[in-house]
């Protein structure tokens, strides 16, 4: 099981609203849209990534499907300016090279994070925008949050607490290990989401349900 089997039936609004938060180059964005518009016509959805290297290829996904909004800012628990960490870095496996420029975070990482990928490097830093999801949204319900923001997730979450508890599914990223400075694990997110239950762990991302709108 994973998420692309679960979507399709959470989207049970007549216009659901989606939002995607560290959208990175686009390539979730570009499938899940495909597999929303095979589900329903009508629809919302907005893309955040602040990482100024990925902005044209986002911007061409968004660009595809007319229901897209691109938002180019990090996510958190204030509004104004942040340090975005910059990752890059790569390895050869197989005579092929991979590249490590997904992990960028507005939290510093630790040498947990180096010590699991030790081509990654952080090299260099940038000033971006940040916003908070109570300050961006003012609308109804949100049928669903992917998350995947890079140890930001406590942040997000305390930006948050009305969009949150307006939101019927949340999708995050999680990790055991401290990859990035105040990174949580899942116990810790849960606790920060009282009235939230876990639909399905996938081991480093889960599927939350708000029992008041789930």
């Amino acid at each position: 099981m994973n998420i692309y089997q679960y979507l399709p039936g959470l989207l049970i609004s007549h216009k659901p609203v989606i939002f995607e938060l560290g959208g990175h180059d686009g390539d979730t964005a570009n499938k899940l849209n495909k597999l929303i518009q095979s589900c329903v016509a009508d629809y919302e959805y907005y893309v955040f990534e602040p990482d100024p290297r990925v902005r044209q290829s986002i911007s061409n996904v968004a660009g595809k499907f007319k229901q897209v909004t691109f938002i180019p800012k990090a996510v958190g628990d204030r509004a104004g300016k942040t340090v975005l960490y910059l990752s890059d870095g790569h390895d050869k496996t197989n005579g092929t090279t991979q590249w490590y420029n997904a992990s960028s975070s507005t939290y510093k990482p630790t040498e947990h994070l180096f010590n699991a990928w030790s081509d990654i490097v952080f090299d260099e830093q940038v000033e971006v925008d940040i916003v908070t999801l109570d300050d961006f949204w003012s609308g109804g319900i949100i049928d669903f949050i992917w998350s995947d923001i890079q140890g930001a997730e406590l942040a997000m979450i305390k930006g948050g607490q009305k969009t949150l508890a307006n939101t019927r599914y949340l999708f995050t990223e999680y990790n055991n290990e401290r990859y990035y400075e105040q990174c949580p694990n899942l116990n810790e997110i849960m606790e920060a989401l009282p009235g939230w239950t876990i639909v399905y762990d996938f081991g480093g991302d889960a599927l939350l349900r708000n029992e008041v709108h789930g």
